[in-house]
């Protein structure tokens, strides 16, 4: 056995946190994490994923011109296409991140088993990362450098001879988070263009249709739960740090899961030209949005450790795509130097929306010290979808009638401002004390957002400046961190990129771009903008190039 003292540890030692001021949970403790000597062995994990992602796509486009022999109609175009999309994961993991639980002696057994105990590390291997620059733009009290591994390989087996297995880290394939999902799509279309002249306005546009028919594959592994209790370790004491489960499952077994739709998605466009520079369009059209390929596997990942984190999350192969009837009316200005302005008015009505559904599901079994067990299960799912409404302002303006090098300069921006409404959203809305209710706004979508571009073109040099924010939204009406109580939130975010590009002559060019030059983070809460749940920064992004043309 292993005493305090023989681990570097005293009986005063201790590890404090504080989240009631500031983004990140401040933390005060007497153990110095940038030392290497401080290092201790306790729960190790290995895991990694191999994606591949193949597309094979065949299209054939036509038209014929009427050639006068129709006034109104002027053209009509047709083809078809054939999209044929595979994707798939393959996840390994190590079995045990902390000890193999089925040695029998139990001497032997606490001499492997690293969890619940911090045991001593060869202080060689690891070595302090002071130039991290970590969260430096967050205020807070928390540590900014850490100790990092030197040698990988090293490390691996100096674990493997503390926990007596000098295999541990071997990786396993997980079949069960492993799938392989395809999706077919056989899309027909044709449209119908038409033209005629008023004696105030010419009026263009088209009508159209399109017929697209979608399959929908996944193949993969599933498990059963067989039993599940309490993990009792005969070695060492309850911390009180939760219930460890010890759970039992069937053999993976294969399982293929398929679904098809199909849609009519018919649209019409029509253009008022005033002849003058003023337009009037609008537009309307049934329209779908594919869910995300990933997102309709037959996959499972389960969390299933301790009772209070005890639920698993997955796909659904059985999702419907975003489906709506959307109408557009635009006012447009395009002046003879180039510069337009226009203002746009949208509504969309959403008879199916995909969203992330987290439920709780009593799995009736009563775990000694913990009372029901509770699984959450976390997958998307479709609603019955709402409406979005809103308009949008834009400009291009060019100041091409500045004197000298000043003509080069001009400015593009755009306001939009958008209402949305989740038809489902009333009957959700929990009454628990201190939950602030989700609102009736669909998941995605920011109130307000801006973006605003800054430029200069003069003969072979252009340089752009663009500023990108948009307002705070919904991002979970059920949040999967709080088992779907609380919703989550993704907070107001903006940033600074700039670009710009200089032709050397007519088949060089050099180019340079800043992403993110203020070093934005985005961030993430729940319920609440003081219940932080995610800082993450991407940090800036530059990239130096040189385009050959020949």
């Amino acid at each position: 056995m292993y005493s305090g003292q023989e681990l570097g540890l005293t009986d005063d030692d201790y590890i404090k946190f504080d989240s009631s001021n500031g983004d990140v949970i401040a933390i005060d403790t007497t153990i110095d994490v940038g030392n290497p000597a401080s290092v201790r062995a306790h729960w190790n994990d290995l895991r990694h994923n191999e994606l591949k992602d193949e597309i094979l796509e065949a299209k054939f486009d036509g038209s014929y011109n009427f050639e006068g022999d129709i006034d109104f109609i002027q053209s009509v175009d047709f083809g078809l296409s054939y999209t044929d999309r595979e994707k798939s994961q393959v996840t390994y993991i190590i079995e045990n991140g902390c000890s193999n639980q089925n040695i029998e002696d139990p001497i032997a057994q606490a001499a492997t088993n690293t969890c619940g105990t911090s045991r001593l590390m060869s202080e060689g291997l690891f070595s302090v990362n002071t130039d991290s620059d970590f969260l430096s733009d967050v205020p807070g009290d928390f540590p900014r450098n850490f100790s990092t591994i030197n040698d990988l390989d090293q490390f691996i087996t100096d674990i493997g001879n503390l926990r007596n297995e000098p295999d541990w880290a071997e990786e396993l394939l997980n079949e069960a988070a492993s799938v392989e999902n395809t999706e077919e799509i056989l899309a027909l279309y044709t449209q119908a263009n038409f033209e005629s002249e008023f004696s105030n306005f010419d009026l263009t546009g088209n009508i159209g249709a399109r017929y697209v028919q979608t399959e929908v594959s996944s193949t993969g592994h599933r498990q059963d739960r067989i039993s599940v209790e309490k993990y009792i370790d005969p070695t060492r004491p309850d911390t009180g740090d939760g219930v460890v489960l010890e759970v039992e499952y069937t053999d993976p077994r294969p399982v293929t899961e398929g679904y098809d739709y199909n849609h009519f998605l018919p649209s019409l466009n029509v253009a008022l030209d005033y002849r003058n520079g003023f337009f009037i369009k609008g537009a309307a059209a049934k329209v779908i949005t594919r869910p995300s390929l990933e997102d309709t596997g037959v996959n499972r990942t389960y969390f299933n450790d301790r009772a209070e984190s005890f639920s698993q999350q997955g796909g659904n192969p059985f999702l419907d795509p975003y489906e709506a009837t959307q109408f557009d009316l635009s006012f447009e200005y395009y002046a003879e130097s180039g510069s337009a302005y226009s203002l746009n008015f949208f509504h969309k009505d959403i008879s199916s929306f995909i969203s992330t559904i987290t439920y709780r599901e009593d799995t009736l079994v009563d775990i000694e010290g913990w009372g029901d067990l509770i699984e959450t299960i976390t997958e998307k799912g479709n609603r019955s979808g709402g409406t979005v409404s809103g308009f949008e302002i834009a400009g291009l303006h060019y100041f091409d009638y500045l004197p000298g090098f000043l003509d080069g300069f001009g400015v593009q921006a755009n306001y939009t401002y958008t209402s949305s409404e989740d038809k489902e959203a009333a009957a959700e809305q929990l009454q628990l004390d201190g939950v602030k209710a989700a609102g009736g706004g669909l998941e995605g979508f920011s109130e307000n957002a801006f973006n605003i571009i800054a430029f200069y073109e003069k003969e072979d040099f252009q340089a752009r400046l663009a500023y990108n924010w948009r307002d705070a939204f919904l991002s979970a009406r059920q949040g999967a961190r709080s088992s779907g109580i609380l919703s989550e939130h993704v907070d107001a975010y903006g940033q600074f990129d700039f670009s710009t590009s200089y032709d050397i002559n007519e088949r060089f060019t050099v180019n340079f771009e800043a992403i993110n030059l203020t070093n934005e983070n985005i961030l993430e809460y729940a319920d609440v903008r003081e219940r932080v749940t995610l800082v993450q920064y991407s940090g800036r992004r530059y990239q130096l190039g040189l385009t050959a043309k020949f």
